[in-house]
C-alpha cells in the first residue's frame, strides 16, 4: 500500500490538488478516504461469505457468468417479498430450491 506522502506527491505531479488550498488539508482528506474504505472493507465480511454460498450453489447448479447475476437478482426479488431485511439471508438448502425455481423459469 502505498502510503500518503507517494500519493500526495504523485498527485500533485498529476495536478490533482486543485480543490485543497495547501498540502495538510489533501493529506488530511487522503487520511479519510484511505480510513473509509478500509472502514467498508471490514463491514463486507457477511456479505463476501454470503456471495461465496451462492456462487458455490450457481456453481453446483451449472449457471453461466448472467445466470449467475440474474440468480442474484432473483434472491434480492424473492427476499423482498418475503419481508425479510437485508442480513436475513437464506439457508444452502433454501438457495438450492431458489436455483431449482430459477433455472425453471
Amino acid at each position: 500500500m502505498k502510503d500518503v506522502q507517494q500519493i500526495v506527491t504523485e498527485a500533485i505531479e498529476d495536478g490533482n490538488q486543485a480543490n485543497f488550498p495547501n498540502l495538510e488539508d489533501f493529506e488530511e482528506e487522503l487520511n479519510k478516504r484511505r480510513d473509509e474504505k478500509q472502514r467498508l472493507r471490514r463491514g463486507r465480511g457477511a456479505n463476501r461469505k454470503d456471495r461465496e454460498l451462492v456462487d458455490a450453489v450457481a456453481r453446483e447448479k451449472g449457471m453461466n457468468k448472467t445466470q449467475r447475476q440474474q440468480f442474484g437478482d432473483y434472491i434480492e426479488k424473492i427476499k423482498r417479498q418475503e419481508g425479510r431485511g437485508g442480513a436475513d439471508n437464506f439457508t444452502r438448502n433454501e438457495l438450492l430450491d431458489l436455483a431449482e425455481e430459477f433455472l425453471s423459469i
